[in-house]
Order: C-alpha cells, then sequence, then structure tokens
C-alpha cells in the first residue's frame, strides 16, 4: 500500500447529498464520529506541542518547528470536525480532551528520561504508527465521502496528516542514521494497541446507527463513516506493507498484524 495525497476522481453516480437525507439516528451517528474525532485531534494538538519541546531540547530545532506546525494543524482540523458536527447536529457541546500521555505502559520498561530518547518514542509512535494508520483510514475516508462537509474536512486534513506521519519517519531515520534505535522493538506492540484503542477502536463505524437502521442508515460512508470490516482490511494492510517493513529498514522488528 502507498500512501499519497492525489485526489480521486468521481465515481458513477456521485453527488451531493444532505444531512437531512439522512433520518435521526444517522445524522446522530455521523456527529458522534465527527465529534469524536475532534476530540482526537485537540488531544493531539497538545501531544505535538510536547514533542516540539523534546526535539528542541534534544538538539533537533528543524524537525522541532515541524512538531510545533504540525500541533497547529491538529488544532485546524479540530475546527473542520466540529463543522461537521454542526451540520449535523446543531448545539452538540465538544467533548473535554483526555490528557493523553506517549509513553512505555510499565514505567520501569520505558527509554530513560532524557529528551532525546523521550521525543524518539513518540515521534515513531506518533508518527510512524498513528498518523501512518490514520493516513490510509482517511484516504479511505475520502474515497467514498460525498457529504460536502466532511469531503472538505477529509480533504484538508489528509495532506497535514500525511506531514505529520513524515515526521515520524524523518526523525527515525536521522536518528538511526548515527545510532541504535532497537530498544524500540518491545514497544512497538503497545504503540500499534494504543493506536489501535484511540482511532480505530473507539470510532463510531457505519454499524453505530444500530442493528434496526435502514439501508440509508446503516451505511454512512457518504458522511466519512467507514464499515468495520473495510477499517479492519485497510489497518491490517497498512501495518503489514508499510509500517512493518518501515521499522524493519531501521532494525526495528514488529510483528505482523494480529500478534504481538
Amino acid at each position: 500500500m502507498r500512501l499519497n495525497g492525489a485526489p480521486p476522481g468521481p465515481g458513477p453516480g456521485d453527488g451531493p447529498i444532505r444531512a437531512d437525507d439522512l433520518p435521526p439516528s444517522a445524522r446522530d451517528a455521523v456527529a458522534g464520529l465527527w465529534r469524536y474525532r475532534e476530540r482526537v485531534e485537540r488531544e493531539a494538538a497538545a501531544l505535538f506541542t510536547g514533542l516540539a519541546a523534546d526535539l528542541a531540547a534534544a538538539g533537533l530545532p528543524a524537525l522541532a518547528a515541524r512538531a510545533r506546525v504540525a500541533a497547529d494543524d491538529e488544532a485546524r482540523h479540530a475546527v473542520r470536525c466540529r463543522a461537521i458536527v454542526d451540520a449535523c447536529r446543531p448545539g452538540l457541546p465538544p467533548l473535554s480532551p483526555r490528557a493523553v500521555v506517549v509513553a512505555p505502559r510499565d514505567p520501569g520498561d520505558g527509554p530513560p528520561a532524557d529528551a532525546g530518547r523521550r521525543a524518539l518514542y513518540t515521534s515513531v509512535a506518533m508518527g510512524c504508527v498513528t498518523e501512518t494508520l490514520s493516513c490510509a483510514l482517511l484516504l479511505a475516508m475520502r474515497d467514498a465521502a460525498r457529504f460536502g462537509p466532511s469531503r472538505a474536512a477529509i480533504a484538508g486534513i489528509v495532506k497535514d496528516e500525511l506531514e505529520h506521519s513524515r515526521l515520524g519517519w524523518a526523525h527515525l531515520a536521522a536518528v538511526a542514521a548515527t545510532g541504535d534505535v532497537t530498544w524500540l522493538t518491545p514497544h512497538v506492540a503497545a504503540m500499534r494497541a494504543d493506536a489501535l484503542r484511540h482511532d480505530v477502536a473507539e470510532l463510531p463505524t457505519t454499524e453505530a446507527a444500530g442493528p434496526g437502521a435502514d439501508d440509508a442508515a446503516a451505511d454512512l460512508s457518504s458522511f466519512g463513516i467507514l464499515p468495520r470490516a473495510r477499517v479492519t482490511i485497510v489497518v491490517e494492510a497498512t501495518w503489514r506493507d508499510v509500517i512493518v517493513p518501515g521499522l524493519a529498514r531501521h532494525g526495528i522488528v514488529a510483528a505482523p498484524a494480529g500478534e504481538g
């Protein structure tokens, strides 16, 4: 799988749709997904701000500048997500961001507390794993989306997420060129699990409309909500074809999808 930002061409029968075309339960599902993404984007903004500080402390000013831009990008993404929520459920308040920490689950098993290793751990977890998976999912969402606010949000977000993913891979390559990064190997499975929990498992899918929903409510891919089966296929392919070989180039061993 190759991640790129080339826009898709319109498919047969494609055309704009409106939130009013959906029954209330489906509008609630669409609003729920983008409300959740709004919170995730604000959490990511805080994480990139912290990463920028660690990169600067580690003597990597160019990467630190890219991380600061990424933090601004994520805050802007939250605004895009809010536009979709407002289109489907005006007045629905945002979810409060959680205090998300990117660090080994067992403090005794983590990298030393120096800024350089802390920054590398965060870059790999966020850029190489989470943002790379996010890019693949967003590209799949973009190909299916026909609801105007969703299409606009996805098109804008995916361009930035590609850069955020590249930031992680660039940081890893820079450090690996002059030192050993294989200490990350024991942590990759936890990074993947965290990414899947926060950015996949907790997200509503087309099943969110409920088992009794009609066809229009059950298929919400036009609004940027993929079927769970499609999400699983995209995640497994991206992990196998992009992330595992990318990490392996630097000596970091990652288990195939479904293992570890």
